[in-house]
C-alpha cells in the first residue's frame, strides 16, 4: 500500500517536474531551408486530407509529412490567414485577397477569389488577418471590414469599430474592438455589445478562450488575462499572468485536453492547465527556433504546431515523454543515470552531474568535481552509489567522489549471484572484484585471474556462468571458482563463426532467463553441447528475426528500439514513443517503479509509464498517393488513390513516378509498396516515399502503398493500353498473315526443292550426257587417231608404192634404152604403161580424199566454197600440204618433179590471194 502511495506521489511530482521548465515535450524543428519558403508563418490549419497548411509570407505552404509544397496567389501577396473547412476547401486571406483553394485536374491547388462580386471598393484594399467558420458561414476579418461567405454568396459587413480577431466560444462568436469593447457577432450582420467590456477600451485583445462553467477568458497583449464569469470581468488569478504581461501575449488557444497555450512575442510559449498553472515554458533555450510566436494550432493528433517569426516547430504534446535538451553542450552525451538520495545523477562523456529531483524552478545541473571525463555506469549497491569511470571506479560519499580503484576504464558492474558482498567490474584490461569490508564500504579485493581482455558488458546466467561481451562483438563464457578469484573454465564464442553480429551484441536478462541478441537473432546456450541456439521469446516481444533492438525494463516490461521510434511493451499493451536513441548506446534506465530515462546525445528523455493512459489514442492516418507523374506531368489523386476509378493511359505513357506518404509528422512513416502486375513481392518497410517505373509493358496495374503501423493501404489503379499493332484484331490478322506467309514460304521452299531437284536431275543428266559425249568423243578421237594412222599409213604406202614404181619405171626406161638384143621391148613397155596407170590412179586419190574428209570434216567442201576457182589438182595439193607433207613427198604422190610442186604451190597461193608473209602450209593446217 505504501509503495502504491509512493508511486502516486512520484507521478504527481513528475507532473510538477514537467511544469518546471527544464524538461519539455519533444520538439521537431522545420527551418526555412527545409520547407523552402519565407521565415514568417502567420497562421496554421489542417485539412480534411490530414495535410498541414501554413499562411507563409511566401504563399500557401503545404506539408504532407514528407514533402513541402508552396503555392502562390496570383499577385504573390503575403498570406496572413488560413482556414480549412469540412468541405475540403482551404480558405486564405491576404492583402486585397479573400478566397479559397481547391484541387484541380493536376495535383495543384487552384485559387478562387471571393471579392470579385463585392461592390464595396474597400474590400480590395483590406488585409484579411483572421478566418473563422460559424455554421456554414466562413468569415474573413480585417481590422475594419468583415467578409461573410455562405457557400454561394459573398457580402461585406462594416463592424462597429476597428477590431481584433473574433473568437468562437461555444456557439457565440465574440468580436473584440480596439476602443469599444466586446460584441457578440452574428453572421447575419448583428452586433450585441457585452456589458462591462468597456474595460478593454484601448487594450488590444490577442485572443478569447473558453473557460470553466460557461465563461471565457479575454487575453490581452500587455495587460494580462481577464475572466468573464456570471456577467462580470475579473482579473484571472494565475501564475502565468505576470509572465504574459512581461513577454507580450500574441496568440492563445485551448487544447483538447483543456490546457491553455499562450504564445508571446518575446519569450516563446507557456503551457498551463485550466487554472493557469504553468506546466511548460518552451522558448529558444530549450527547443524553439525563435521566441516570437505568430501562430498556434492543435492538430488532430493533439500535438501543437507553432508558427514563428523564423520557422515552424511541432511540439509532441500528446506523449508521456518529456526531454531535457542540452543546447549548451555542457552535459554532453548521456551514458548513465540514477536517482539517489533525492538527486538525479547523470553520467556523460563530460563527467558526473546532478540536480535535485524533482527540481525547483529553473534548477540546473551541477558538476561533481573530480569526475570530469567519461562516466560509463551508475548503480546503487546497498545504498551506495558506485560509478564506472574512464579513470577507475568511484563511490559518492557526502556528495563527493571517492575512487575505489584507479584501474582504467570501469565499464560495468554486476553483483555476484550467490555472494552479496562481491561486485565484479569489467574494465579496459580485464575484470576486477570489489568486496564490502567490515565497515560496509566497497573496496578493491582482487583481479580475476585467467582473464585479461576488455570486458564491455557482464551478465550472470542461471547456471552461474559469467558472460563477457568484448569489443568487436566477441563473446566469452567464464566459469569462476568459488571465491571469484580466478577463472576455472573459459569458452570463447567467435563472431562470424559461432554467431554473426555486424551491428550490435547485447547480453539480456529477463528475470532468471538469459538471452543474447546478435543483430536480429536471439540466442541461448545449449547446456548439453555448449553451443548457441535460437531462443524462444515471450509472445508479446517478437519472434525471430527481429528488426529492432530489445532493451529489458522492470519485471514484465520491455522496450523495442527502432531507428526512429521506441515501442514500450507492458504485458499485452504497446505504446509507441517518438524518440531516437543514439546507435550503440541505446540506454533506457529505470529510475524508479514508473519512470524511465532515455539517454540521448544532447540530453535525455523521461518516460512515465503511469501517464500512458492519460493521453488520447494515437491517430493512425491512412497512407495515400500524393501524385503520379507521367513523363514529368502529374495527375490528381483523391483520398490516397484515384477513388477506385481505373485510369486509362496511352501506350507511350509508360514511364511513371509515384509520390506517396502517411501524414504522421512526429516521425517518418514506415511504408512499403508494390506495383501489382509487375512486382513479384512487396518492398521492405522503410522510409522511401517515391518510386519510378520505366518502359512498363501494356497491361493492368495497381500501385499499392501500405503502412506498417496501421496495416492500412491505398492504391492507384491504371491500365496501359496496347499499341495499335498490339490490338487483338491486328494480332489475329497478323497470325493469319503469318500462317499465309508461312504457307507461302513452305510452297516457295517446296518449289525451290523441286527446282533444285530438277536442276540436280538435269545436271546429272547433263553430266551423264557429257560422259556419253566424252566417251563418244574419246571413241571418235580413237577412231580419228586410228584413221590418221591409217591415212598416214596409206599415204606413206602410196608414197613408197609410187617411189618403188617410179624406180621400177626408171629401171625399165634404162632397159628400154639398152641394146635391142638385150631387152624385151614389148614387155617392158607393157610394164611401164601398167606402172603409170598405178602411179596416177584416181582410185587411190578417191580413197585418200574420203579418209581425209573423215578426218578433217569436209575440208575440201569448205575450201571449194571459200575458193571456188581451185582445180582438183589445187585441192589435192592443199590436202597434202594440210598433212604437212614435204615437197619431195608430194612430188612422188603427184608423179612430178619437186620444182613442179613449187610452181603448184605458188599458183595455189596466188589463187588463194595470200600474202607473202603467210606460210601456206600453216594456213592450210589451221583452215
Amino acid at each position: 500500500m505504501m509503495r502504491a502511495i509512493a508511486s502516486l506521489l512520484f507521478s504527481t511530482l513528475f507532473l510538477s517536474l514537467i511544469g518546471q521548465v527544464t524538461e519539455v515535450p519533444k520538439i521537431l524543428q522545420f527551418s526555412k531551408k527545409e520547407y523552402l519558403a519565407q521565415n514568417q508563418n502567420w497562421d496554421i490549419a489542417q485539412g480534411k486530407d490530414h495535410l498541414m497548411y501554413f499562411a507563409n509570407t511566401g504563399g500557401l505552404l503545404m506539408y504532407d509529412g514528407v514533402r513541402w509544397v508552396l503555392e502562390k496567389l496570383p499577385h504573390k501577396q503575403v498570406i496572413r490567414s488560413v482556414f480549412c473547412s469540412t468541405d475540403g476547401r482551404i480558405y486564405t486571406g491576404a492583402y486585397g485577397a479573400a478566397g479559397y483553394w481547391e484541387k484541380g485536374n493536376k495535383n495543384r491547388l487552384k485559387y478562387t477569389s471571393l471579392l470579385d462580386t463585392i461592390p464595396v471598393e474597400q474590400a480590395s484594399t483590406e488585409e484579411y488577418w483572421h478566418i473563422v467558420q460559424v455554421g456554414k458561414a466562413v468569415i474573413f476579418q480585417s481590422f475594419s471590414l468583415i467578409i461573410v461567405f455562405d457557400g454561394e454568396k459573398t457580402r461585406a459587413i462594416k463592424p462597429p469599430g476597428n477590431t481584433m480577431f473574433a473568437q468562437l466560444v461555444g456557439n457565440q462568436l465574440i468580436l473584440p474592438t480596439i476602443y469599444d469593447g466586446l460584441f457578440y457577432f452574428s453572421p447575419n450582420g448583428s452586433f450585441n455589445k457585452i456589458s462591462g467590456s468597456e474595460i478593454f477600451s484601448g487594450k488590444r485583445v490577442a485572443s478569447i478562450l473558453p473557460a470553466q462553467q460557461g465563461g471565457f477568458l479575454v487575453c490581452t497583449q500587455n495587460s494580462g488575462i481577464y475572466a468573464f464569469q456570471d456577467g462580470h470581468f475579473t482579473q484571472w488569478k494565475s501564475n502565468v499572468n505576470e509572465e504574459l504581461e512581461k513577454w507580450q501575449l500574441n496568440k492563445a488557444i485551448q487544447m483538447a485536453n483543456g490546457d491553455y497555450v499562450f504564445g508571446t512575442i518575446l519569450n516563446g510559449i507557456f503551457v498551463t492547465d485550466r487554472n493557469g498553472t504553468i506546466r511548460y515554458h518552451i522558448n529558444k533555450e530549450n527547443g524553439l527556433q525563435n521566441n516570437t510566436v505568430l501562430s498556434l494550432f492543435e492538430d488532430e493528433a493533439n500535438n501543437l504546431w507553432v508558427g514563428m517569426d523564423k520557422g515552424i516547430d511541432l511540439v509532441a504534446m500528446n506523449s508521456p515523454l518529456i526531454f531535457y535538451q542540452d543546447k549548451s553542450g555542457e552535459i554532453g552525451t548521456v551514458y548513465a543515470a540514477l536517482l539517489f538520495e533525492h538527486r538525479l545523477y547523470i553520467g556523460s562523456n563530460q563527467g558526473l552531474f546532478y540536480k535535485p529531483f524533482p527540481p525547483a524552478a529553473h534548477e540546473t545541473f551541477t558538476l561533481v568535481n573530480g569526475t570530469q571525463g567519461q562516466v560509463w555506469q551508475l548503480k546503487a549497491f546497498d545504498n551506495q552509489l558506485i560509478g564506472g569511470h574512464n579513470a577507475g571506479t568511484f563511490c559518492i560519499k557526502n556528495g563527493q567522489p571517492a575512487f575505489l580503484t584507479t584501474r582504467t576504464g570501469s565499464y560495468c558492474s554486476v553483483a555476484h549471484p550467490t555472494q552479496n558482498n562481491l561486485l565484479l567490474q569489467g574494465t579496459y584490461t580485464g575484470i576486477i572484484v570489489l568486496e564490502k569490508n567490515a565497515k560496509g564500504e566497497w573496496a578493491f579485493r582482487n583481479e580475476l585471474a585467467g582473464y585479461n581482455q576488455p570486458a564491455r558488458s557482464l551478465c550472470f546466467d542461471a547456471q552461474g556462468h559469467l558472460w563477457v561481451k568484448q569489443p568487436r562483438n566477441n563473446l566469452t563464457m567464464l566459469t569462476l571458482d568459488k571465491d571469484a578469484r580466478q577463472v576455472s573454465g573459459l569458452k570463447a564464442f567467435e563472431n562470424g563463426e559461432d554467431f554473426h553480429s555486424k551491428l550490435y551484441l547485447e547480453l539480456l536478462k529477463f528475470g532468471p532467463d538469459f538471452f543474447i541478441q546478435a543483430d536480429s537473432l536471439f540466442l541461448q546456450l545449449d547446456p548439453t553441447s555448449e553451443t548457441l541456439r535460437f531462443a524462444k521469446l515471450p509472445d508479446n516481444i517478437h519472434q525471430q528475426p527481429a528488426n529492432f533492438k530489445l532493451v529489458p525494463g522492470k519485471a514484465g516490461e520491455w522496450f523495442k528500439v527502432f531507428p526512429n521510434k521506441v515501442v514500450f511493451i507492458q504485458e499485452d499493451k504497446a505504446t509507441e514513443l517518438y524518440v531516437t536513441l543514439p546507435f550503440d548506446n541505446e540506454q533506457i534506465i529505470p529510475l524508479n517503479d514508473s519512470i524511465y530515462l532515455f539517454c540521448e546525445e544532447e540530453g535525455y528523455g523521461l518516460f512515465n509509464t503511469r501517464l500512458t493512459g492519460q493521453y488520447p489514442a494515437r491517430v493512425l492516418t491512412d497512407p495515400f498517393i500524393t501524385a503520379v507523374f507521367i513523363h514529368g506531368d502529374s495527375s490528381l489523386l483523391q483520398n490516397g488513390g484515384n477513388g477506385g476509378k481505373l485510369m486509362i493511359l496511352q501506350p507511350w505513357e509508360n514511364n511513371l513516378k509515384f509520390n506517396f506518404t502517411q501524414p504522421l509528422y512526429l516521425r517518418q512513416p514506415d511504408l512499403r509498396y508494390r506495383l501489382s502486375g509487375f512486382d513479384e513481392k512487396w518492398s521492405p518497410f522503410g522510409n522511401i516515399y517515391e518510386k519510378e517505373y520505366t518502359n512498363l509493358p501494356p497491361g493492368k496495374y495497381a500501385f499499392e502503398v501500405e503502412a506498417q503501423d496501421s496495416g492500412k493501404s491505398c492504391s492507384f489503379d491504371f491500365v496501359i493500353r496496347k499499341r495499335w499493332y498490339q490490338a487483338l484484331w491486328l494480332k489475329i490478322i497478323s497470325v493469319l498473315l503469318v500462317l499465309l506467309f508461312s504457307r507461302l514460304l513452305v510452297k516457295i521452299h517446296d518449289h525451290r526443292l523441286d527446282m533444285q531437284k530438277r536442276k540436280l536431275q538435269l545436271e546429272k543428266e547433263r553430266e551423264l550426257q557429257q560422259q556419253r559425249i566424252q566417251a563418244r568423243n574419246e571413241r571418235l578421237q580413237d577412231e580419228i587417231l586410228n584413221k590418221n594412222r591409217k591415212l598416214a599409213d596409206s599415204t606413206m604406202e602410196l608414197v613408197r608404192k609410187n617411189e618403188m614404181l617410179q624406180k621400177i619405171k626408171d629401171d625399165l626406161t634404162k632397159l628400154e634404152s639398152a641394146k635391142e638384143n638385150e631387152r624385151p621391148v614389148k614387155a617392158i613397155r607393157h610394164l611401164s604403161h601398167l606402172i603409170d596407170s598405178h602411179i596416177n590412179s584416181d582410185d587411190d586419190w578417191k580413197v585418200f580424199e574420203s579418209n581425209f574428209n573423215l578426218l578433217h570434216d569436209q575440208f575440201f567442201k569448205r575450201l571449194k566454197e571459200t575458193y571456188p576457182h581451185l582445180t582438183p589438182g589445187d585441192l589435192r595439193l592443199a590436202a597434202y600440204l594440210k598433212m604437212n607433207l614435204s615437197s619431195k613427198e608430194i612430188a612422188s604422190l603427184l608423179n612430178i618433179s619437186v620444182r613442179g610442186i613449187e610452181n603448184k604451190r605458188y599458183r595455189l597461193r596466188t589463187k588463194m590471194n595470200l600474202d607473202k608473209e603467210v606460210n601456206l602450209t600453216e594456213f592450210l593446217m589451221e583452215f
